[in-house]
C-alpha cells in the first residue's frame, strides 16, 4: 500500500471518529479519559 493511500484510510477514519465525537458531544482533548471515550465509539 503507497503511503499517500494509508494516509487517505487514517484521514478518512479520524474524520469518522472526530464526527461521531461530535455527534455524542464528547470533547477530544487527548487526556487519558477523552481516548477512553473514543475508544468506546
Amino acid at each position: 500500500m503507497a503511503d499517500s493511500s494509508l494516509q487517505s484510510i487514517i484521514d478518512d477514519w479520524s474524520s469518522h471518529v472526530f464526527g461521531l465525537a461530535q455527534m455524542y458531544n464528547i470533547k477530544l482533548d487527548y487526556s487519558e479519559k477523552s481516548v477512553e471515550k473514543v475508544e468506546q465509539l
